[in-house]
């Protein structure tokens, strides 16, 4: 936007919080001062443990037939999403209960703005709005179909995700790579031995 012709337009740029659904003006031409700042590490397979309460009755309102294309993923020690193609759909926050310091799950359902608190009275929708969701967002799902085209930067960062060690095969500390019997050294890089073998060397 920078490189726009400013004199024939005014331009404007905002980014748009999914949860709040609230517009923020950025600077567009600030484009050498970078944000950054350390967040505290966090074990995500801890989080996962200690949400487990709550993600196993989620999973109950999930087709059964559609729960192993949930992607479970911590976000914090005490938040953990189910992701489906990257959507976040639901959620458990592990927290203490009101007045109380008993450890207690916040269990909602839904994305962006339309979160809902997960009850008794509501799971009935819950169950209603999953199976519809689960019916949309798949790879030959309708392009017209709100749900299919919900935030695609997130299915395709889900997808980087799944397929991580795939687009990794020249990350040896990374992935598990075939390795030649005699020399160790990656299959596809042991040019040596593959023509002694040829050449019964």
């Amino acid at each position: 936007m920078a490189w726009l012709n400013h004199s024939a337009a005014n331009f404007e740029l905002f980014t748009l919080d999914e949860r709040s659904e609230e517009l923020a003006a950025v600077d567009f031409r600030d484009t050498g001062n970078l944000e950054s700042g350390l967040v505290h590490a966090f074990s995500a397979a801890a989080a996962i443990e200690r949400s487990q309460t709550g993600i196993a009755r989620l999973l109950e309102l999930v087709p059964p037939a559609s729960r192993e294309r949930i992607e479970v993923r911590a976000s914090s020690a005490t938040e953990v999403g189910l992701l489906l193609h990257g959507l976040e759909f639901a959620r458990v926050r592990h927290g203490f209960a009101a007045n109380s310091f008993a450890r207690a799950d916040e269990i909602s359902f839904g994305a962006g703005a339309n979160e809902t608190p997960l009850t008794e009275e509501n799971e009935g929708l819950c169950r209603d709005l999953c199976k519809r969701l689960f019916l949309s967002r798949h790879a030959d799902g309708a392009h017209t179909d709100p749900l299919f085209r919900l935030q695609p930067e997130r299915w395709l960062e889900a997808r980087l995700r799944a397929e991580l060690r795939s687009y990794c095969r020249g990350c040896a500390a990374i992935c598990s790579i075939p390795r030649c019997r005699r020399c160790r050294q990656a299959t596809a890089a042991c040019w040596t031995c593959s023509r002694s073998t040829a050449t019964g060397g």
